[in-house]
């Protein structure tokens, strides 16, 4: 018996780019808001996500939802900032994958 395998193609429109939507990646910028909304819409739509090279500057948790598939250019850094995370006696997560009830998994 011979098996066969079929290569894996992944074409550009499979991916979903933090800087196309929005983000700047500076280390200043607070840029919380565009990638909770390019990470969730692309776990819905089952696309990959991909964070450009960039420290991106986050002021709340960034959540990724279990389905989610997210790659990065070399060095991309996520960097929890400000007084949502300054709270010692209540540590805050910058990035949680999952939650307690949710089933799935991420790449």
């Amino acid at each position: 018996m011979t098996l066969q395998f079929a290569p894996t193609v992944t074409y550009v429109s499979q991916f979903s780019s933090v800087r196309d939507g929005g983000t700047k990646g500076d280390g200043v910028t607070d840029d919380t808001a565009a990638p909770t909304q390019v990470i969730a819409q692309a776990a819905q739509s089952g696309k990959i996500v991909f964070f450009d090279a960039g420290t991106y500057k986050v002021t709340s948790t960034l959540y990724i939802p279990s389905g989610s598939k997210i790659v990065g250019e070399s060095y991309p850094n996520i960097m929890g900032s400000g007084s949502f995370f300054s709270d010692m006696s209540n540590p805050q997560p910058v990035i949680p994958v999952g939650t307690a009830h949710e089933r799935g998994r991420i790449e």
